[in-house]
């Protein structure tokens, strides 16, 4: 019911559902650059400001962005070997502390 009396949200809802859609649906480097060349031309055609945004970022981190297509990788996992490797540096450090407190 929205949508029939918004139609804007409707367009507006089905370019958010596309690019989503590209994201959870391709796994080939060669296809995701022609899905999102399709997706960049509906937000021109649908004249939304709102996704001129996401269209620069897109734009702007478009190499990055062609690698996740290949081996679905972001930064997230360098982040969480990182997280891991603090955790275990201050549980070394404090593992030090603790020995030298009863050793000295």
């Amino acid at each position: 019911m929205l949508f029939e009396l918004y139609p804007d949200i409707e367009k507006a809802h089905d370019l958010a559902q596309d690019l989503r859609s590209i994201f959870e649906k391709t796994t080939d480097k060669i296809i995701g650059p022609s899905r999102l060349a399709k997706w960049h031309e509906k937000v021109n055609q649908s004249g939304f400001k709102s996704f001129n945004t996401i269209s620069r970022s897109i734009i702007n981190h478009y190499q990055t962005i062609l690698n996740y297509f290949d081996n679905r990788s972001t930064k997230r996992s360098a982040e969480s070997f990182n997280a891991k490797y603090k955790l275990l540096d201050l549980n070394s450090e404090a593992l030090e502390i603790y020995n030298s407190s009863f050793l000295d």
